[in-house]
């Protein structure tokens, strides 16, 4: 319960740090897509480590799966969708609740047991080198925090420390983890230079297909 309080509250922090110091950086209708990203980075750098599995191709697949499906309800259920003919045959197949242009617990609990799939899927998997896991938690927070730059952000996201998605992983991260890193008192805590810079690297292709 606390940690659900905890939650809603860094949200909320979040949330109002996006409208606010974020407000020329990001697209409108964010807020499910923010919850989605937020929901997976939640305290990941304190999980325990789940039992790791040799079968990486299969999670890998899960947890695509899951992805794929979480932002298909979503872009189905926007009130602006490309497919208003498949969003009403959602409408119908999943209840009258699950209108478009609205967000409802029913809808807001798949959409955090999806994440949460994708999320165990990845903690699951075995490094092909050495047998550790794949992503540390500031890794899959940073990645969480690019997700939804990539989706909603109006700038190309860069490695820059200063930069606008640099500032932003570490608001993103605040929240998630507790820890400001742009407090002096944290001035011994690693930062997430690193992290960017790979995330950036990976998603090359992503990020330039929408800043070219």
């Amino acid at each position: 319960m606390a940690d659900d309080e905890r939650f809603d509250r860094e949200l909320r922090k979040l949330f109002d740090w996006v409208t606010s110091e974020g407000r020329d950086i990001f697209n409108d209708g964010f807020e499910r897509s923010l919850r989605n990203s937020f929901v997976g980075s939640f305290d990941a750098h304190l999980t325990l480590e789940h039992p790791k599995s040799e079968n990486n191709e299969f999670l890998t697949k899960l947890a695509d799966q899951a992805r794929a499906l979480s932002r298909s309800i979503e872009s189905l259920t926007k009130h602006d969708s490309r497919y208003p003919r498949l969003a009403y045959t959602h409408m119908n197949f999943m209840g009258a609740a699950w209108g478009l242009n609205r967000i409802v617990p029913e809808q807001t609990a798949l959409l955090d047991a999806l994440a949460n799939i994708e999320k165990s899927a990845q903690r699951c998997m075995l490094d092909n080198t050495n047998g550790a896991s794949r992503k540390t938690g500031k890794r899959r927070i940073v990645e969480g925090a690019f997700d939804f730059f990539l989706e909603f952000g109006t700038v190309k996201p860069t490695e820059t420390p200063d930069g606008t998605f640099s500032v932003f992983c570490r608001e993103f991260y605040h929240r998630a983890t507790g820890i400001d890193l742009d407090d002096r008192q944290n001035d011994n805590e690693p930062g997430l230079g690193r992290q960017i810079k790979d995330v950036i690297k990976s998603n090359r292709a992503a990020i330039d297909a929408k800043w070219p």
